[in-house]
């Protein structure tokens, strides 16, 4: 392996010249442009490779950021959902000279803080959550030991920094898009097992929220865990199958529904098959919304009416606020940014009737 001063004896200039000129250190500007030029051709024409480790010890840096996505159920990072947000976080890493490391995923306290040992041995220089549903204590651990932290869907309102979706928005806007078109009798559809994703669980108060305030609530229905006591034996980590048993049971229970707010897309995709098999038309005599606006929704028959949120840019926008920290480790205050979400109108919903 080529070394720094097997590089300075070829060169035939001092360790320190080519230290700085392969680390682009601040001084560079003090080495003349040809010095640096026959360095760095030099390194090309012998292969030289940095030692990334040794340069993390001496900076005290590793120009790294950790990920971690919690799971549920199943291996969430293969959702809809999760990936957009990854595809920011790696793209605003590279544009600030930063690499990325995700590592083992884990739901009981031993096996996050595991996972979190890992992201101190590889010394990086700040971690990001999504998902994140361990402890204060946990987190207050991994601050003490000099890691700035940033959270994507900080749902337990943890002490760090966080980048939110405004699911309360989202939920009032479809709402109104519904009555809007004179629709009285709503239901929402969420998942039909016990251990609901918390952004599921906010969505639907949002939803009682909205219909309340438009003197609708006696009219509207919720269809989930636990109000109709139905449990859904999931295959994978989707949730298709919500809503697919959540409409059937709306439809044999009888309820006068003209339209069906869905926890997010996949419970929508659901809806739409055994609505489709009761031979109930959408929208002519049912309107159907989703929530996420995953690649799917645009495909489907009709396309899904769903709210869309800037989950790429959710990524972006940890990362900056995760510089930020790691810049000034001073600051305690903890920021908290607030995504806005947008309705994106399709097929899929029309006039009551």
């Amino acid at each position: 392996m080529v070394t720094i001063k097997d590089m300075a004896k070829a060169t035939g200039v001092s360790v320190g010249t080519v230290s700085k000129v392969l680390t682009g250190s601040e001084e560079l500007r003090r080495i003349s442009p040809g010095t640096a030029r026959k360095i760095r051709q030099a390194a090309h024409r012998m292969g030289y490779r940095p030692n990334v480790n040794a340069r993390a010890l001496v900076r005290q840096k590793s120009q790294t950021l950790g990920v971690y996505v919690a799971p549920h159920p199943g291996d969430r990072i293969t959702q809809l959902y999760v990936s957009p947000i990854l595809e920011g976080i790696c793209q605003a890493a590279r544009d600030n000279h930063h690499d990325v490391l995700l590592i083992d995923f884990g739901t009981t306290d031993r096996e996050l803080r595991q996972t979190l040992d890992k992201f101190l041995t590889r010394r990086v220089d700040g971690v990001i959550l999504i998902y994140f549903h361990g402890t204060a204590e946990l987190i207050r651990s991994i601050q003490s030991a000099g890691v700035p932290l940033a959270a994507i869907n900080n749902f337990d309102h943890l002490p760090l920094n966080s980048v939110n979706l405004d699911n309360a928005a989202g939920i009032s806007l479809v709402v109104e898009h519904l009555v809007g078109l004179g629709h009285r009798n709503i239901a929402f559809l969420g998942e039909l097992t016990d251990q609901p994703m918390m952004d599921h669980v906010l969505r639907k108060q949002a939803f009682i929220d909205a219909v309340r305030r438009h003197g609708i609530e006696s009219t509207c229905s919720i269809v989930g865990c636990p109000e109709i006591d139905l449990r859904v034996e999931r295959e994978g980590p989707f949730c298709q199958e919500d809503g697919y048993h959540g409409t059937d049971w709306l439809i044999k229970a009888g309820r006068r529904v003209t339209a069906i707010v869905c926890y997010n897309d996949l419970v929508a995709i659901g809806a739409l098959r055994r609505l489709g098999e009761a031979g109930i038309n959408v929208p002519r005599n049912m309107s159907l919304v989703g929530f996420d606006n995953s690649i799917l929704s645009a495909y489907t028959t009709p396309p899904l009416t769903t709210i869309s949120h800037p989950t790429r840019q959710m990524g972006i926008q940890a990362v900056q606020i995760l510089l930020e920290r790691i810049r000034d480790r001073d600051t305690t205050a903890n920021k908290t940014v607030l995504m806005t979400p947008e309705l994106a109108i399709r097929e899929s919903t029309g006039e009551a009737r």
